[in-house]
């Protein structure tokens, strides 16, 4: 599989800030999963951060992802959660 363009990646984010699944599941059919992960924009805002600071279902998008994509994107947000967690 090919590496996403940086033009990808702002699709990607684009997508999930307006939930658009399709795109979503078009940009995981094209590149796969992994890039999911290590997707951002320039102010380190992740797929994750669009989906929920927009309004969007979070349980809509993550149940979309095959088990073994749920588990990467868990382990990535780990860290910052705890962190989160521990700030409040």
């Amino acid at each position: 599989m090919a590496a996403p363009t940086e033009d990808d990646k702002e699709e990607l984010l684009l997508s999930c800030r307006y939930g658009d699944l399709e795109d979503v599941q078009h940009f995981v059919d094209t590149f796969g999963a992994q890039h999911l992960v290590d997707t951002s924009d320039d102010n380190g805002n992740t797929i994750l951060h669009m989906t929920c600071a927009n309004g969007h279902s979070g349980k809509k998008f993550t149940w979309f992802y095959s088990p073994d994509t749920r588990l990467k994107l868990l382990l990535f947000f780990l860290p910052f959660l705890t962190l989160y967690s521990a700030a409040m």
